[in-house]
């Protein structure tokens, strides 16, 4: 078997085969990793000038390639070595490509809380407020449906809701509203935060909240809304150029 004094070289071989294609390549190399878990850990802390650990090729970050196979062994393992949790890559998305980053990537995932904790320690309380590819942290969560994580972003890591995305915050949760008290509480606490009118800066998917409402026929909501006064701007139009009026 290999010991101590191939610590090194298995390592080696992990961060490697975490930014291969191939997945017979990756569960190889994991499979060693666990064998030698104790003698690799240190060994890669020190293994900076040998390997590139953050990954030579965009598309091939060994961290977004092991949260992607939720691989928590080598997750920790790259993570103790200085893995950068702020590194983007390409990845597809549908029909497109765009860019994603580990925060996201976990978010999409379902991992847990803790775990998006451990990430945002590893790197920069800022990555909860970088906008990759038109997202945050925040919209992550709502397209995704994780409210719980939406309002522990914004209440334990300092998610700033004012942040523009490419649709934005308020609007994204009216489209997903799921008629709870917990989302009126919310949409509520949106409203008193941040831009009413906005509806993103992409101008092929901005929708303002006030017709984002009445496309969805959230009555209440328009209620709220409205409530705004004149701060509210009904004739704003979306990206299809349809404004509240001719929605509802």
């Amino acid at each position: 078997g290999r010991g101590i004094e191939n610590a090194t070289a298995i390592g080696k071989r992990l961060l490697m085969a975490c930014e291969s294609e191939s997945d017979a390549s990756f569960a190889e190399a994991t499979q060693l990793c666990s064998e030698h878990m104790g003698n690799i850990a240190s060994d890669v802390l020190d293994m900076s000038h040998e390997v590139e650990i953050n990954g030579l090729v965009q598309t091939r970050a060994p961290l977004m390639k092991a949260i992607a196979r939720k691989n928590m062994r080598c997750i920790n393992l790259l993570l103790e070595a200085g893995a950068s949790v702020s590194k983007t890559c390409r990845v597809k998305k549908g029909d497109t490509i765009g860019d994603e980053s580990p925060l996201l990537l976990a978010i999409s995932l379902n991992y847990d809380d803790s775990f998006l904790h451990k990430l945002v320690q590893a790197g920069s309380p800022d990555i909860v407020n970088e906008v990759v590819d038109g997202d945050t942290a925040l919209t992550r969560a709502i397209d995704k449906k994780r409210y719980k994580t939406m309002t522990w972003l914004m209440d334990e890591m300092g998610a700033d809701p004012q942040i523009r995305t490419s649709q934005s915050l308020l609007t994204k949760r009216i489209l997903r509203y799921d008629k709870t008290p917990e989302a009126d509480s919310m949409i509520t606490r949106l409203i008193g935060m941040v831009d009413i009118n906005d509806g993103g800066y992409d101008s092929e998917r901005q929708i303002p909240p006030i017709v984002a409402a009445c496309s969805e026929k959230h009555l209440n909501i328009l209620k709220m809304l409205l409530g705004q006064g004149d701060i509210v701007d009904i004739d704003k139009m979306s990206f299809l150029g349809h404004t509240a009026l001719m929605v509802a």
